[in-house]
């Protein structure tokens, strides 16, 4: 398996392109459950996340060109206790190294390949806020990150860019309501993962675009 995640005394993975989740008991190392919770998933670096119950990762799959991977379609909430699925939820794009944020308990955040921002209900999978991109228009395997407050920041491609080269643009939402609070356009593609540090004052993107 990979990209594990643990919540409470277990530990919760999925087994990429199977889609073949897992949980395994902390303390012995013994399987809890395990279950397929799709037919297949993408083929990139998604992660499996965990939190107040609910396991949440990207399956099936979505067409692309090249052979760099294949984004996946959708995002799943599966009950921690038995593997069985809660919500099903397709944002506007399909995802690339997807990592669900955790500001509470009750939501989570993601962004998409393209840069679209979402925030749902963690146990339901209903749709609080999103900040969609124009599907298909661009793409990054960047992600995002949330700060102290539950603000939420971007790493992204503008539209028409493939992370290749050119810029980035960094986007921070308002964790409430979604409110964009700000854009800025930086001068090197942002296919990475942000990092704020603890009091919120500064934001840290690393350089570079995709090979």
């Amino acid at each position: 398996g990979e990209n594990c995640a643990l919540d409470g005394p277990a530990l919760f993975g999925m087994h990429q392109g199977l889609a073949l989740m897992f949980a395994l008991d902390l303390e012995t190392g013994r399987e809890i459950w395990t279950k397929p919770v799709a037919i297949f998933t993408g083929s990139n670096g998604d992660m499996v996340e965990a939190s107040n119950g609910v396991v949440v990762a990207g399956v099936g799959t979505i067409p692309m060109a090249g052979d760099g991977g294949r984004p996946s379609a959708r995002l799943i909430g599966v009950d921690s206790s038995n593997g069985e699925e809660l919500w099903s939820f397709k944002p506007d794009c399909g995802m690339w190294n997807i990592m669900a944020l955790f500001p509470d308990n009750e939501t989570l955040n993601f962004m998409d390949l393209c840069g679209g921002a979402y925030c749902l209900g963690l146990h339901n999978g209903s749709v609080i806020w999103s900040q969609p991109r124009n599907p298909d228009s661009s793409f990054t395997d960047g992600g995002a990150i949330p700060d102290a407050a539950g603000d939420m920041y971007t790493c992204s491609s503008p539209e028409g860019s493939l992370g290749q080269n050119g810029s980035g643009v960094v986007r921070k939402y308002r964790g409430a309501d979604g409110q964009q609070l700000w854009e800025s356009i930086v001068d090197s593609p942002c296919v990475n993962f942000p990092a704020v540090s603890a009091d919120g004052s500064t934001l840290i993107l690393a350089p570079g675009g995709l090979a």
